[in-house]
């Protein structure tokens, strides 16, 4: 009786699906392990993860149409926003790749809209009136990520964690966690170091479609 002989493209499917399960059932265990902060950083950088940069963390629920086909400079506007309010150029752009994939038009399933994933209520309250225009979002982005970072006494963990799920997350046991919260984190310290200095600039793109103009920017052309 003839064996079964598998083929090589086969193999390498079955071996594909074996390596998923071993990674994904290994990451939730190794991360149910961790108790406090500092063991949250130990895991995490143990993992030695190396996720695409241009995968979002939030799903998409649908896209706002854009039809101003003019561009903007997306690398200067990055680094315009960081600069006035003091925080590294590398962490807004680490934010822009997590959350959006520097796509103006997103929308999540939870209703975060723009390059930062900004909620209407939190776009409100920095001022922001159009959250699909990129230099506003950037701009209100910035603001928040400052004032976290002023909260937590420049801790980055603790910045973007309150970043992806509010600030009342830290008063929770690391166990009780949202998932994605500590999906988030594990991309942060994947990917920040590859963003520090002027390196942010090779993972995103320099030109991206404008949403149009701003509140003032109407204003002023109505007068």
């Amino acid at each position: 009786m003839n064996q079964p002989v598998w083929s090589g493209k086969g193999v390498a499917v079955y071996a594909r699906i074996m390596l998923f399960f071993i990674c994904f059932f290994s990451l939730n265990c190794t991360f149910a392990k961790a108790q406090s902060f500092d063991e949250l950083r130990a895991i995490l950088k143990e993992i030695h993860m190396e996720p695409k940069a241009t995968v979002a963390v939030r799903k998409v629920a649908k896209k706002k149409i854009i039809e101003n086909v003019s561009q903007i400079d997306l690398h200067l506007a990055i680094e315009q926003a960081a600069n006035a309010y003091g925080i590294p150029p590398a962490l807004l752009s680490m934010v822009v790749t997590i959350e959006s994939d520097a796509d103006a038009g997103v929308v999540s399933e939870a209703g975060a809209e723009g390059l930062c994933q900004l909620m209407p209520d939190v776009s409100k309250e920095l001022g922001v009136t159009n959250a699909f225009n990129p230099k506003q979002n950037l701009e209100g982005s910035a603001k928040l990520l400052r004032r976290l970072l002023d909260q937590h006494n420049g801790d980055l963990l603790l910045t973007m964690a309150s970043y992806n799920a509010g600030p009342k997350v830290l008063d929770r046991q690391w166990c009780d966690w949202p998932e994605e919260t500590k999906r988030y984190l594990e991309k942060v310290v994947a990917l920040y170091p590859k963003y520090m200095g002027r390196n942010w600039k090779r993972y995103l793109p320099r030109n991206i479609p404008d949403s149009g103009s701003d509140g003032d920017d109407e204003a002023d052309s109505k007068n």
